[in-house]
């Protein structure tokens, strides 16, 4: 019994078990926030060659559906990227008055709401703003257990520029 107890034997995979679990949510969330930082990064660039976009070609009637096709175009990699995308293009001074229209705060549902967008006029400053919709890479593991809000498995990404119509 002496022999047992002081014996060193199986002492490095109790210590593997112990620290494997560890290691295992660590690499999982660099790889979430890796993944997470993409999307971001992506749609503010989407936002912003499409606004561009926008601005310069006035001779173009755009409707928030071709918007949509163009951001998930720029985008890319994201799964039925129309599905979870909201765009709201309004003009300054009615959002002065009224403000925002569509809602994608914390909830991870994108509210499309009629009338929010508008693309707006000659010279005219107008705000565009998308909120997209993402499910986590790794939901029960790792940082994006605080991710997502209240269990609904989703995180919300929320994109917006500001611009005037060229004359």
């Amino acid at each position: 019994m002496k022999s047992f107890t002081r014996s060193q034997d199986g002492s490095t995979a109790i210590e593997f078990t112990l620290l494997f679990p560890i290691f295992i949510a660590v690499l999982f969330s660099a790889f979430e926030m890796g993944t997470l930082f993409l999307r971001f990064s992506q749609l503010d660039h989407a936002v912003d060659r499409v606004s561009r976009l926008m601005r310069i070609n006035q001779g173009v009637s755009y409707s928030e559906t071709a918007i949509r096709k163009m951001l998930c175009q720029e985008i890319g990699i994201v799964r039925s990227c129309e599905d979870s995308m909201a765009v709201e293009v309004a003009s300054l001074n009615s959002i002065a008055m009224s403000g925002a229209r569509n809602s994608c705060s914390g909830t991870g549902k994108i509210v499309r709401t009629p009338g929010s967008f508008s693309a707006g006029k000659k010279s005219e400053v107008l705000l565009m703003r998308v909120c997209m919709s993402f499910e986590p890479l790794t939901p029960y593991l790792g940082i994006a257990l605080n991710l997502v809000p209240e269990g609904n498995n989703r995180y919300v990404a929320v994109s917006s520029t500001l611009f005037a119509n060229e004359p």
